[in-house]
C-alpha cells in the first residue's frame, strides 16, 4: 500500500513539474511576443515624439516671470 502511494505521489509530482515547466515556457513565449509588439509601438511613439517641431514663443506671462541677471 505505501509503495503504491509513494509511486503515485512521485509520478504526480514529476507530472506536475513537467506541466509547470512547459506552461511557464509557453507563457514566456506568448508574453515575449506581446512585449515585442509593445516595444515596436513604443519605438514608433518615441520617434514621433522626438521629431523636430517648429518652436512657438512662450506666452507673455511666462516671459515676464523670467529672472534677468544681466548675463
Amino acid at each position: 500500500m505505501t509503495t503504491a502511494l509513494i509511486v503515485f505521489l512521485n509520478v504526480f509530482f514529476i507530472g506536475f513539474v513537467l506541466v509547470a515547466i512547459v506552461g511557464l515556457q509557453l507563457w514566456g513565449i506568448a508574453s515575449d511576443r506581446t512585449m515585442m509588439a509593445s516595444v515596436a509601438d513604443q519605438r514608433a511613439r518615441l520617434r514621433a515624439a522626438f521629431q523636430r517641431r517648429p518652436r512657438t514663443a512662450a506666452p507673455a506671462a511666462r516671459r515676464a516671470r523670467a529672472l534677468d541677471f544681466g548675463a
